[in-house]
């Protein structure tokens, strides 16, 4: 349940990136302004490189940390109540990742 969520997230940051890359600006564009349309495409790509590496960095620690959690806990018979307090930072990246995109989402969908 670790890779399919990263590939399904990983493709559809990928397609925004095409087609913010892809994009062209209607009319006449000054170099200057073209510059400014290239740094903000990089910009999108930054943000959604990094939204899906946080996303995979974060499960990818939790995965580990469960699977150690239940070795350690089948060597030596006990449950660990680690688990409790580690296992909630992966969901809450993600939350915080989309509760940023859903408050900014208005603001990018203007400038498309």
């Amino acid at each position: 349940m670790y890779a399919l969520p990263l590939v399904v997230i990983a493709m559809f940051h990928f397609a925004i990136a095409v087609k913010v890359w892809r994009r062209r600006t209607p009319g006449h564009t000054s170099s200057a302004k073209r510059q400014v349309l290239k740094e903000s495409k990089k910009n999108v790509l930054k943000m959604s490189t990094a939204i899906v590496l946080a996303f995979a960095f974060c499960w990818f620690l939790m995965h580990l940390i469960a699977m150690f959690l239940r070795l350690v806990a089948s060597l030596y018979g006990f449950k660990p109540q680690v688990f409790y307090v580690v296992t909630p930072t992966a969901p809450s990246t993600t939350a915080y990742t989309r509760g940023y995109l859903v408050k900014n989402t208005g603001k990018v969908l203007n400038k498309i």
